[in-house]
């Protein structure tokens, strides 16, 4: 989202960075605290709640799905403090052909009692399956490795499935994105991971052009673009390649790594984004796969 003039001074609750946008007031949770609303009355707020992305497979594999991702509505009364537990990416697989190549699961984010956000599924290893989010209602499922098939992230209702891989010893799937499945690979490329969604209109201009983004407060990530306009978050991760163009699946838009490739390593999830890791290849100094980012929980009311 858009960072306005800091001054906490006018803040109705603590915690997390407070910033002003547009007549709200929004708290914005990278960090495990306590949102405490201190106005003396109730305060209807609007939230994000975004789940740890997946880390993505090590060797031949597949890239992680990203977090749940949950918005809604909620009032909280005066002096009833509301703890935020902020889930981290998911562990990378090692180098393939060993029992830990496949990346792991990220973790929930907590919003008290309010909403919990799972994570992603990690990106499926040369000697494991890819995995699906944690439990039926979690994030997006992980890229399957070169000789696997994909695996469905949760019920579908926070996230998508990884994507497939039907081409042996070619580039493996990208992981699931929250606002798309992750795609197969092909004979000529490793598998990109879908792409994200965009944040809600409190927390963003939707006039303003999606990019990259840095720090905290990413909105956009590298890799594939998705529908324009606007900042985007929890975006899967590409798979890596094995092919004579050595084509890396990139990342989903929503801050997805990149796949690896002969002469490249995997790139990692975008913290703060629930984005899905890049899933390794086949390069010489690193046949691991990379980690995904964490979570976060957005919360504004009117200023």
């Amino acid at each position: 989202y858009q960072i306005g003039t800091i001054n906490t001074g006018t803040a109705k609750a603590t915690g997390g960075a407070i910033s002003f946008y547009n007549s709200k007031t929004i708290h914005a949770f990278t960090n495990s605290g306590t949102f405490n609303n201190t106005s003396g009355s109730p305060l209807a707020c609007e939230y994000v709640v975004i789940g740890g992305g997946g880390g993505g497979g090590g060797q031949f594999s597949g890239g992680g799905g990203a977090g749940a991702y949950i918005t809604g509505t909620t009032t909280i009364a005066p002096s009833e403090p509301k703890s935020v537990t902020i889930g981290g990416g998911g562990k990378a697989g090692l180098s393939g052909n060993n029992p830990n190549d496949g990346g792991l699961n990220g973790s929930q984010t907590q919003f008290s009692l309010i909403s919990t956000a799972k994570g992603g599924g990690g990106g499926g290893g040369e000697n494991q399956s890819a995995k699906a989010s944690s439990d039926p209602g979690g994030g997006s499922g992980g890229g399957a490795q070169r000789a696997g098939s994909g695996s469905g992230g949760g019920s579908g209702t926070y996230g998508n499935p990884g994507g497939a891989h039907p081409n042996l010893y070619y580039g493996a799937g990208g992981g699931g994105g929250a606002g798309q499945a992750g795609q197969a690979s092909s004979s000529t490329a490793g598998g990109a991971g879908g792409y994200g969604v965009r944040l809600p209109s409190t927390f963003h201009d939707p006039s303003s052009a999606p990019g990259p983004g840095t720090g905290p407060n990413v909105g956009g990530g590298l890799g594939s673009p998705g529908p324009a306009g606007g900042y985007y978050v929890c975006g899967g991760g590409g798979g890596g390649a094995y092919n004579p163009a050595n084509t890396k699946g990139p990342g989903g838009y929503g801050g997805g790594g990149t796949g690896g490739g002969n002469d490249t390593i995997a790139t990692v999830g975008v913290q703060n984004t629930g984005a899905g890791g890049g899933g390794g290849w086949t390069n010489p100094s690193d046949n691991n796969g990379r980690e995904g980012g964490s979570g976060i929980v957005l919360i504004a009311y009117p200023t």
